[in-house]
């Protein structure tokens, strides 16, 4: 996690940071059981859009390894490659369930 990215990008601005983790702590949880729904459910354009939202998202806080792996399953999806869709899941809850721990500590 790489929390200086995040405050450089919103000019050092405490508050509006704060908002942000605030955010992302709420609204990442249910992207991600949307992106396990959607690859339960073989919706691939789903997949694909909520990864890269994902991705989007963690990038912000310097989330590189949620990044990357969002970033695979976002490819994978958009070549409906779906084999490994799963496991990338799986790995992809337990690195935001890390990240998120950092964070609720941080806070």
């Amino acid at each position: 996690m790489n929390l200086d990215r995040l405050r450089n990008l919103l000019g050092n601005d405490k508050q509006i940071v704060s908002r942000f983790l605030d955010l992302y702590i709420e609204k990442v949880p249910a992207l991600v059981d949307k992106l396990g729904k959607q690859i339960s459910d073989e919706d691939i354009e789903g997949v694909g859009i909520t990864a890269h939202e994902i991705k989007s998202q963690s990038a912000y806080l310097g989330l590189d390894d949620v990044v990357s792996l969002a970033a695979k399953i976002e490819e994978e999806a958009d070549r409906k490659k779906t084999d490994s869709l799963h496991v990338h899941y799986l790995k992809l809850t337990v690195l935001i369930e890390n990240a998120l721990s950092e964070l609720r500590a941080f806070i």
